[in-house]
């Protein structure tokens, strides 16, 4: 019984001694020609970089899909993973957040 107490603990602190902290990850779609994206844009900034993102909780990816304006260029430079990430929560409108 001894033993396995020991045992026990010897991996309780090895499982806590290569522990780390954990951050939420949060996907944003928005679209370079999307009124109200731009709008949320400026709110969204202060809230997560100057806010969370700098206090080390929140990291955040911004993917652009292609409407409304089908000739963005941040969805044109990297529109196969773009479209992926899309189909994969089912975005049907910008702007949009997953957490």
């Amino acid at each position: 019984m001894k033993k396995a107490i020991v045992v026990l603990a010897v991996l309780l602190l090895a499982v806590s001694a290569f522990g780390y902290p954990r951050q939420a990850l949060v996907e944003r779609f928005t679209n370079a020609s999307c009124a109200p994206c731009a709008s949320v844009n400026t709110g969204w900034y202060t809230a997560t970089v100057q806010g969370l993102e700098n206090a080390g909780s929140l990291d955040h990816i911004v993917y652009n899909v292609n409407w409304p304006g089908p000739n963005d260029p941040m969805y044109l430079f990297n529109a196969s993973d773009n479209m992926a990430r899309r189909a994969l929560y089912g975005v049907n409108s910008v702007p949009w957040i997953e957490v």
